[in-house]
């Protein structure tokens, strides 16, 4: 297994007692819950950390003419900021035990396209969240292995160019490098239409070739 694997599940995966659970029903309540977590995002227009430069800079304008304006203006900034982060790791939650069902290859079959679309959703909903982005990747990678047609949709829902934009995000992160790696490699062993596509796009091979070897270590 990946090493960064093991720091994310103990960061975000509760204990399971697999007994007292109806698999298939459980894994497809993941799928819904992480859809409704980012429809309600979506629907509440949450505010990215990219904006809060800019709120913050009218926060400063406010001050040179009431302290108050300025107060109410931070106080909002930090709530929106806590608000954001306390979704964020919900949606790792999510994201952590998807993955961890799709390490099944009768999951993969279960869950494939709709569980990759809402993956996918995630990714678009945290662009600038490390490990919302890191996990995303893991999800994919579990659910494009040996699986031909979550192989093609990932492709198909633009799923290569969003992999690639994590790594443009986070060109630092180990966990999200080598998470995309892992989850290129993937999709590219279980469809040649991933190795067509990437050699196609302009910056694809620079992207990943600028990767150190020191953030894809495996154990």
């Amino acid at each position: 297994k990946h090493k960064h694997t093991k720091e994310l599940n103990n960061k975000y995966l509760d204990p399971v007692d697999e007994t007292e659970h109806d698999f298939q029903e459980t894994s497809k309540s993941e799928v819904s819950d992480l859809s409704r977590s980012i429809s309600t995002i979506k629907s509440q227009e949450e505010v990215r950390p990219s904006f809060y430069s800019t709120a913050a800079t009218s926060a400063n304008v406010s001050n040179t003419t009431t302290t108050t304006t300025t107060t109410t203006t931070t106080t909002s900034l930090d709530s929106l900021s806590s608000r954001y982060l306390s979704r964020a790791s919900t949606i790792c939650r999510h994201l952590v035990r998807l993955h961890s069902y799709v390490q099944d290859e009768f999951y993969r079959i279960v869950l494939g396209v709709s569980a990759l679309k809402v993956t996918l959703e995630a990714m678009d909903a945290f662009p600038y969240h490390e490990f919302v982005q890191a996990t995303c990747n893991l999800t994919l990678g579990g659910l494009c292995q040996s699986n031909l047609m979550n192989g093609l949709t990932l492709v198909k829902s633009g799923g290569v160019v969003s992999i690639l934009n994590s790594i443009k995000l986070f060109p630092d992160s180990s966990h999200v490098c080598s998470m995309a790696v892992n989850c290129l490699a993937l999709a590219t062993s279980t469809t040649e239409l991933c190795v067509l596509y990437l050699k196609q796009m302009k910056d694809g091979r620079k992207t990943i070739g600028a990767i150190p070897d020191s953030m894809l270590s495996f154990e």
